[in-house]
């Protein structure tokens, strides 16, 4: 099995641009300090400008993964946690590692796995290193 197809790729790389404009523009932008979603300084953050440009960039990042066909999502979704998760075991290869990681995740809608992806800030850090780990173990 090829984990990695021309296609697969491609939206990885996608994903990969759109996750690190959101995650570039949230730092940029976001002040510090902020913990308490409810709290008055939040609320009227959410009021400006830069609040806008950074629910801007996350719903572009949305509407991608939205664009794709579930199997999409998920491959997405098992990349994002190899990259967070995992190291390098050279004793195994990358597709044994890639189905092994697939296959620990409990699937739910497409809806539910796109919340869950969107709401990993590092996504662009996660997919990279999770395509680093698959290649060296590729």
């Amino acid at each position: 099995m090829t984990v990695f197809t021309k296609p697969n790729m491609k939206i990885v790389e996608d994903v990969t641009k759109l996750a690190k404009d959101r995650r570039v523009t949230y730092e940029k932008y976001t002040p510090s300090g902020i913990v308490n979603l409810a709290s008055k300084e939040f609320i009227e953050f959410n009021k400006t400008d830069e609040a806008k440009l950074i629910k801007a960039k996350e719903t572009k990042l949305r509407a991608y993964l939205e664009s794709l066909n579930f199997d999409d999502v998920k491959f997405v979704q098992t990349l994002m946690y190899i990259g967070r998760d995992e190291s390098a075991d050279e004793k195994i290869s990358a597709a044994q590692l890639y189905n092994e990681k697939f296959a620990t995740l409990s699937w739910s809608t497409k809806e539910i796995e796109i919340n869950m992806i969107i709401e990993k800030l590092p996504l662009d850090n996660y997919l990279k290193r999770g395509q680093e780990t698959i290649g060296i173990l590729g």
